[in-house]
C-alpha cells in the first residue's frame, strides 16, 4: 500500500481546551475561531526529526493566532499566554506522538 494513502490524517483537538482555563484568565482566553481549536497534519510529516520540528512550530504559530485578541495590556497578553500555552499543550497531548511531546517537554524548560 502507497505510504501516503496509508498515512491517516492526524488531526490533534484540544476538546475544551479553553474551558479548563480559569475564569479569571479573562475573555481572551478563548480562541477567536472555534475552527482554530483543531490542528491538523498528516501523519508521515512527523516521521523525521525535522519533520516534527517543523510541525511543532506550526502548532505554535497556531496556538497564537488562535487565541490573540488584538487587545493591549499586560492583563490582555497574560491571558492570551495562559491561552496559547494551553492548546499547545493539548494539541501535543492529544497527537499522541512521541516526538511531539519530547519538543513540548524541551520547549517548556
Amino acid at each position: 500500500m502507497n505510504r501516503f494513502l496509508s498515512s491517516a490524517l492526524v488531526s490533534a483537538v484540544a476538546f475544551g481546551a479553553v474551558a479548563a482555563l480559569p475564569a479569571s484568565a479573562g475573555a481572551a482566553t478563548e480562541p477567536a475561531n472555534a475552527d482554530d481549536s483543531t490542528f491538523k497534519y498528516m501523519a508521515y510529516e512527523v516521521e523525521t526529526a525535522r519533520g516534527a520540528n517543523a510541525v511543532y512550530s506550526r502548532m505554535q504559530r497556531s496556538a497564537v493566532a488562535a487565541c490573540r485578541s488584538g487587545r493591549v495590556g499586560v492583563a490582555k497578553r497574560l491571558s492570551e499566554r495562559a491561552c496559547e500555552s494551553k492548546l499547545l499543550s493539548d494539541w501535543v497531548e492529544n497527537s499522541r506522538d512521541a516526538r511531539l511531546r519530547a519538543l513540548h517537554r524541551d520547549d517548556a524548560s
